[in-house]
């Protein structure tokens, strides 16, 4: 399947499979595909700092209520933690 959404300046899509052969949870994004707007700081930097994370995903979870997306760059392992929000109307 796909995920998308906002990176608080620009737009991003990514594939995103279950990771075959892996952990229940385990997943492979494709590196996103990004429109290339330039923005004020500091969204620039936080934009910069989230697109690889996201590129680098491994494993999903959800700790309490909240979507855990984790991941491993270079030597870095952490997780990008999404929280629903209210539906639009």
């Amino acid at each position: 399947g796909d995920i998308g959404g906002s990176s608080g300046c620009n737009t991003y899509r990514s594939s995103v499979a279950a990771e075959a052969g892996g952990a229940p949870q385990a997943i492979a994004l494709t590196p996103p595909i990004v429109t290339r707007m330039m923005c004020p700081e500091p969204v620039m930097t936080l934009e910069n700092s989230f697109l690889p994370r996201l590129g680098a995903v491994t494993q999903w979870s959800y700790t309490a209520g909240n979507l855990a997306l984790l991941y491993q760059l270079d030597d870095e392992v952490g997780a990008l933690i999404f929280t629903p929000q209210p539906a639009s109307e």
